[in-house]
């Protein structure tokens, strides 16, 4: 493993906002069956629990990350992989529009790294269309579509407005205690990523750059079980929680060999270093490939 691997999360954070004072209001008037109150989850959840939950959410960089580090890695763009963006009106529940949008969120930054802005502005749409049905519209508002579509051909200033998206979301994510909604759009970006990671490696040949970072990602999937188990009585995460279960249970099933390993903090982010290395076979990716593709499909046909 590279000597500062940084662990993904595709969403994402993103777009995981939750509006409060009169947007939290105006959302459980407009969607009653689709609205949680997460006024009290500190004082349900304890101190320690929910000081580990910002720790960790914090900790995952945005979604950005792992699409550069796949292109870094040989990668390419695949449009047929991308979920349609025009399917954004069939999720109705809170359930299924968080895991859309983790889905989505995943997507315009793989269309952003590969600079297919076009596309990017496409999700950027579709993610903004979900929000609102969600009762978040503040992030939307003001210059940001007019920004991106002003820099669409100007990939450096896309993947800036997509990076400081995310930033915002994910601050006031945390601000409004909305952690449960959150860690589901996380977990679902995280997914995405695998898929299209996996779908562009060569199954029977794989690149070994794409595969250390698709397998680096246990990482990811030991601090997302980790909040999967803190909010298991949680009714939100015992819906959602299944769709993500077999996938992180094969990456947690892989062996480390966790020669110096070090967990440093590193501007604001937990970042995970040294020597330590990922054990996997040749069916290992196989596996991984099969687990993240049912999933996925499952999360987008809901």
């Amino acid at each position: 493993m590279k000597n500062s691997i940084i662990v993904y999360l595709c969403l994402v954070g993103l777009f995981m906002h939750g509006c409060g004072g009169e947007s939290e209001k105006s959302a459980k008037e407009e969607n009653p069956a689709n609205f949680i109150d997460t006024s009290l989850i500190k004082d349900g959840m304890g101190d320690e629990m929910y000081d580990r939950a910002r720790t960790m959410f914090y900790s995952m960089p945005s979604p950005i990350e792992l699409q550069t580090m796949i292109e870094q890695a040989g990668g390419y763009f695949r449009a047929d992989l991308l979920h349609n963006p025009q399917t954004s009106s069939q999720y109705q529940t809170t359930e299924q529009q968080a895991m859309a949008l983790g889905v989505y969120g995943t997507d315009m930054s793989y269309s952003t790294v590969f600079n297919q802005q076009q596309e990017s502005l496409l999700f950027l749409a579709a993610s903004q269309r979900v929000s609102k049905k969600m009762g978040i519209h503040d992030p939307f508002n003001g210059n940001l579509i007019e920004r991106a579509n002003a820099n669409m051909s100007d990939k450096d200033s896309m993947l800036l407005i997509v990076s400081e998206l995310y930033w915002e979301l994910n601050s006031q994510l945390q601000e409004e205690n909305r952690n449960q909604l959150g860690l589901i759009v996380l977990a679902a970006g995280w997914l995405e990523g695998i898929y299209l990671g996996t779908q562009i490696m060569d199954s029977e040949n794989p690149q070994q750059e794409i595969s250390q970072v698709l397998i680096d990602q246990r990482f990811v999937a030991s601090q997302l079980n980790e909040m999967f188990i803190d909010y298991k009585e949680d009714s939100f995460i015992k819906a959602t929680e299944p769709f993500f279960r077999p996938l992180i249970d094969k990456f947690l099933s892989l062996k480390m060999d966790e020669q110096a390993t070090t967990i440093k903090e590193s501007g604001g982010k937990m970042v995970i270093g040294g020597a330590a290395k990922v054990l996997f076979g040749p069916g290992d990716l196989k596996e991984i490939k099969t687990l993240a593709s049912e999933a996925r499909a499952k999360i987008i046909m809901i």
